[in-house]
C-alpha cells in the first residue's frame, strides 16, 4: 500500500499518504495547507488521558494517537475535537491541543501505528476482543478558523488550545477510504458521535 489521497475546501487542502506492508505499521503523513485569508489551528495533539487519581503534570503529548472508530465506512482515524459521551446523560469532550497553521502556510506530521489497529476512545470501554478484520481506512482532521477562542498553552511553545464553548466552531476534512484494507482488531462498530456536533449539546460534562 502506498496511496496518497486529497481533498480541500476554502480554507484548506489535506493530503495524506498511506504506506503499509503486510506484518508492519501503517503510516500515515499528512499535510494541511492554508488557503484561506484567516490562521487556522489544526487538532492534532492529543494526549493519553490521565488517571481520575493521577497527581503531578498531565501525560505529555502523543504524536502517534488517534481516535480510531470502526464505521460502517470501514475504520476512521480521528485527529480532531471527539464527543467521548460514554454514559447516557454524560456529555464529555476529548479536546486535542492545536497548532497554528498562518494563510499561506502548512503543515505536515507523520504517524506510525501498529496494526492490527485497536479501536480506541480516551473515555469510556473497548470493544469486545475478537479476531482482526480488513476494513478500509479513513482519516480526519479538525480545525478552527481565526483566533476567537484561542490562547496559548503552557504544555509547550507554539502550541495553543481552544476553549470548550468555541468548540461548535470546529471544521473537519475527511480522506478516504484507502482502497487496500488494514487489519483492526476487535472491530465492533462504535456508536461514537462524529466528530462535529450539534452547537446546543457541546458542554465539558453534560
Amino acid at each position: 500500500m502506498n496511496e496518497t489521497l486529497t481533498t480541500r475546501n476554502a480554507d484548506c487542502q489535506l493530503t495524506v499518504t498511506a504506506t503499509y506492508q503486510e506484518g508492519g505499521a501503517l503510516g500515515l503523513h499528512y499535510e494541511v495547507q492554508n488557503l484561506g485569508p484567516l490562521t487556522l489551528y489544526v487538532c492534532h495533539q492529543l494526549s493519553e488521558p490521565a488517571a481520575a487519581d493521577a497527581a503531578g503534570p498531565p501525560p505529555p503529548i502523543n504524536h502517534n494517537l488517534v481516535h480510531v472508530q470502526v464505521e460502517p465506512a470501514g475504520v476512521h482515524l480521528d485527529k480532531a475535537l471527539m464527543d467521548l459521551s460514554f454514559r447516557d446523560g454524560i456529555r464529555v469532550l476529548d479536546i486535542p491541543f492545536l497548532t497554528q497553521v498562518l494563510p499561506g502556510q502548512s503543515h505536515a506530521q507523520a504517524l506510525s501505528l501498529a496494526v492490527p489497529l485497536l479501536p480506541y476512545r480516551a473515555l469510556g470501554g473497548r470493544p469486545e476482543q475478537a479476531p482482526p478484520v480488513r476494513l478500509p481506512v479513513l482519516f480526519s482532521l479538525g480545525y478552527f478558523k481565526g483566533g476567537d477562542g484561542i490562547t496559548a498553552s503552557e504544555v509547550a511553545a507554539n502550541i495553543y488550545q481552544i476553549a470548550t464553548s468555541h468548540s461548535q466552531e470546529q471544521q473537519v476534512l475527511t480522506v478516504g477510504p484507502f482502497q487496500e484494507l488494514v487489519p483492526v482488531a476487535n472491530a465492533t462498530p462504535s456508536r461514537a458521535p462524529a466528530p462535529a456536533s450539534s452547537p446546543a449539546q457541546w458542554t465539558p460534562w453534560g
